[in-house]
This record gives C-alpha cells, structure tokens and sequence, in this order.
C-alpha cells in the first residue's frame, strides 16, 4: 500500500508547475526502490518535455 501512495504522489510531481520539482525527482532517482528510481526517471524527462 505505501508503494502504491509513493507512486501516485511522484506521478502528481509531474502535473505541478514548481521549479523544485527537478531537485525531488532527481533526489528520488536515488531511492533505494529501484521501480521509484525507475518512475521518478520517467516522470522527470516528461516533466521537462512540458
């Protein structure tokens, strides 16, 4: 369950207009879970496509 709620809460980075968002996916592409680096990766490069 707590997987499932890191999931959704870093796929909502992705929706926000905040310039720290890049600092907290970046920070998260060093957790420890290698499926949140592997989102947390995906989610940056479509945030900065947008």
């Amino acid at each position: 369950m707590e997987l499932t709620v890191r999931i959704r809460a870093i796929e909502a980075l992705g929706q926000l207009h905040d310039p720290n968002i890049e600092q907290w996916l970046t920070t998260l592409m060093a957790h420890e879970n290698s499926d949140i680096q592997k989102l947390a990766y995906k989610v940056l490069r479509r945030w900065q496509r947008a």
